[in-house]
C-alpha cells in the first residue's frame, strides 16, 4: 500500500480463601467462618458492600477493621485481645444486633477483618465482587494488621522469604518484632495473638487470612511480586483504548518464573501479547495460552504490553475477563480485563512515528539517493481517517485534544481547533467529569487540518493522498520572518514543498508498519529526500470531530 502526503496484590481458624473467577465484577472469594474470632484478608471489592446487606444471612456478632492511624503511637507491643475492642477512630465495628451504634457501614476490598463468628459449624462465605490490587500503605514504627494475596492451595509462602527483601520489616537476624497470628487458647477458653515468627519455615502466610506485622519504617511492600497497570486497578480498555502495559516487577533477591494466565473467557478472545519473531520483529500474538517470563532478575520489572483486537470484542456483551499472574513463591494477583465496542462511528484516528534513518547528500549524482545518518531522528505523524459516501477522507493533524464524558464511556471528541476546545470542555465539565489527552507533531504547524483527496479505497488498497503545500506565511517556512521589513510581501518569500510518501503494509486491522520517505522542495536548488522507517496504529474511534 503507498499513500503519498506533500506537507505535513493456618492456624485453628482454618481460614481457607479460594479466588474462582466468574467475570471481572463477579470474581468470588470463598471464605471458611470458624466459631469465634477468625482473621480474613479480603482479595475482592464486595459487591454490594453494605455490611447489614452482605451479613443479613450470616451469624455474625460484630465485624472490625483496623484504620491506620495517621501516627505511631499504638501497638508498639504485642496487640490487644479482639474480645477488648471499643468502637474510635482506629477501630471501626459493625455490629448486627445493634447497628445504630456501628460506625463501620461498608466492607473496603485489599483490607483486614476481624469476625466474630456466632455459628456452631463452620460457614463457606461467598464473597462476590471485583479482585483488588494489593496496595499497603504501612504505618512505621507501629504493628499493622495486614493480609496478602497467596495462592490458595500453596504451603510454601513462609514469612522469611515472603520479606526477605523489605529492609523495613527484615533486619539482619530477622523480623524487627514478631509477626502475630490469632489463635484461640482452648484451655483458657480465649483468644490470644501468637508470636508465629518462631519458625519461619513451618509457619507460613495463608490465602485470606491477616496478621499483626511490625513496620519499621515507612513502606508500600505487597510482597515478592508487584503488579501496576496504567488505569491504577484494573486493564479497562473501555471502547477506545487500543493498547495498555502491565507493569510485573520481581521485588526479592531470587531471580523467579512469573505465569501470566488469562482465565474464564466466553466467546471470542480478543486479548493479545506483544511478542518478537527470530528476527527480532515484534508483532501482536494471540493470548490463547499462559505466557510464562523465565529468570526474571532480582528487582527488575518486566512490561507485558497487551492489546485489544476490537473486532473480536462482543458487540452486545463485551469482553470481561481476569488476569492471574503468580511466581514461584506463591503471590497470586487478580488483574481485571475489559473492554467494549465502541457505537458506531465514522472516525478513526491514526498515530506514529516516522524513524528518519536516510538523507540525500547535494554532491550526489543520484538525488533520489539517501545516506545513513549517524543520529536518526523521529517524526510523530497524526491521521485522521473519516468515512465519506464516497469513500475515506484522510486529514494531517498537526495537534489534536480528546475529551471523555466518564457518564458515557463510548463518547470521544477529537478537537483540532484551540477556541473550539476551550468552549467544548466548559460547556461540558458543569454536569460531568472530563478526562483525555493531547497530541501534537513538532513536524508540523497548521492553522487548520490539511484534507486529503477522497479516495475509493482504504488501508487496504494502494492509495494517494495530496496536501496543501506549506505556505509563505507558514511558521516552519525557513524563510519567512515576522517581524523583519524586507519580508512584509509573502509573495517574494519562497514556497516550500513537502511531499510524503509512506509506504505502508497492514500487519494488523490496528496497526501499519513501513518505510516514510520525503521530498523537499524549494530550500536548495536541488531536491532534499530523506527515508526511514515507520509504524502506525489506531488508537480510538471518537464518536464525533469538532474542527
Amino acid at each position: 500500500m503507498r499513500i503519498c502526503i506533500p506537507n505535513s496484590f493456618r492456624s485453628v481458624l482454618k481460614i481457607c480463601a479460594i479466588i474462582a473467577i466468574c467475570s471481572y465484577s463477579n470474581a468470588q472469594q470463598i471464605i471458611h467462618l470458624e466459631p469465634g474470632w477468625n482473621t480474613v484478608y479480603l482479595e475482592v471489592q464486595p459487591e454490594p458492600a453494605d455490611c447489614s446487606e452482605v451479613f443479613q444471612d450470616i451469624p455474625v456478632k460484630s465485624i472490625w477493621m483496623w484504620n491506620a492511624p495517621s501516627s505511631s503511637e499504638s501497638y508498639v507491643n504485642i496487640p490487644v485481645s479482639p474480645d477488648s475492642l471499643v468502637p474510635s477512630d482506629q477501630w471501626l465495628g459493625f455490629f448486627k444486633d445493634t447497628p445504630s451504634v456501628s460506625n463501620l457501614h461498608k466492607l473496603l476490598g485489599g483490607k483486614a477483618y476481624l469476625i466474630k463468628y456466632d455459628g456452631q459449624e463452620t460457614y463457606e462465605w461467598q464473597v462476590r465482587g471485583t479482585p483488588c490490587l494489593p496496595k499497603i500503605y504501612w504505618t512505621p514504627k507501629s504493628y499493622n494488621f495486614v493480609g496478602f494475596n497467596i495462592e490458595s492451595d500453596y504451603d510454601k509462602a513462609s514469612f522469611i522469604n515472603y520479606f526477605e527483601n523489605s529492609s523495613a520489616h527484615m533486619g539482619s537476624n530477622g523480623f524487627h518484632k514478631p509477626v502475630f497470628g490469632l489463635v484461640e487458647d482452648e484451655l483458657n477458653n480465649q483468644w490470644i495473638w501468637k508470636d508465629l515468627t518462631s519458625n519461619y519455615q513451618t509457619n507460613v502466610i495463608e490465602s485470606g487470612r491477616a496478621y499483626w506485622i511490625y513496620c519499621n519504617s515507612h513502606s508500600n511492600f505487597v510482597g515478592p511480586l508487584e503488579i501496576d497497570v496504567e488505569q491504577g486497578k484494573d486493564l479497562d480498555f473501555s471502547s477506545f483504548l487500543t493498547e495498555q502495559d502491565l507493569t510485573i516487577t520481581n521485588v526479592s533477591q531470587d531471580y523467579c518464573t512469573v505465569s501470566v494466565a488469562l482465565e474464564d473467557i466466553n466467546g471470542s478472545n480478543p486479548l493479545q501479547y506483544s511478542e518478537k519473531d527470530p528476527n527480532g520483529n515484534a508483532y501482536w500474538a494471540d493470548f490463547n495460552s499462559p505466557i510464562s517470563i523465565v529468570r526474571l532478575q532480582p528487582n527488575t520489572e518486566h512490561v507485558l504490553k497487551l492489546h485489544i483486537n476490537r473486532m473480536l470484542v462482543d458487540k452486545e456483551q463485551g469482553f470481561d475477563a481476569m488476569l492471574s499472574i503468580s511466581n514461584d513463591k506463591g503471590s497470586m494477583i487478580k488483574v481485571p480485563v475489559m473492554a467494549t465496542c465502541p457505537d458506531e462511528t465514522d472516525f478513526e484516528l491514526w498515530t506514529g512515528t516516522a524513524v528518519i534513518d536516510g538523507v540525500s547528500e547535494m554532491a550526489s549524482w543520484d538525488p533520489d539517493q539517501t545516506t545513513s545518518v549517524s543520529s536518526p531522528f523521529y517524526i510523530r505523524l497524526i491521521l485522521l481517517r473519516k468515512n465519506e459516501e464516497v469513500g475515506a477522507q484522510f486529514y494531517l493533524l498537526d495537534q489534536v485534544a480528546g475529551i471523555r464524558d466518564t457518564s458515557d464511556s463510548n463518547s470521544l471528541t477529537l478537537i483540532t481547533n484551540k477556541e473550539s476546545l476551550s468552549q467544548y470542555a466548559e460547556s461540558l465539565h458543569s454536569n460531568s467529569t472530563l478526562n483525555g489527552f493531547r497530541i501534537s507533531s513538532a513536524a508540523f504547524s497548521f492553522s487548520q487540518p490539511q484534507e486529503g483527496n477522497v479516495l475509493v479505497g482504504d488501508f487496504n488498497d494502494n492509495s494517494t493522498l495530496v496536501f496543501q503545500n506549506i505556505q509563505s506565511s507558514d511558521d516552519q517556512n525557513p524563510f519567512f520572518h515576522r517581524y523583519h521589513p524586507d519580508h512584509d510581501n509573502l509573495e517574494e518569500i519562497p514556497q516550500i514543498k513537502r511531499t510524503l510518501t509512506l509506504d505502508l503494509e497492514m500487519t494488523h486491522v490496528e496497526e501499519q508498519i513501513g518505510t516514510y520517505s520525503e521530498v523537499i522542495q524549494g530550500l536548495t536548488n536541488k531536491d532534499i529526500v530523506v527515508s526511514g522507517t515507520l509504524k502506525l496504529k489506531l488508537i480510538a474511534r471518537p464518536s464525533q470531530w469538532i474542527k
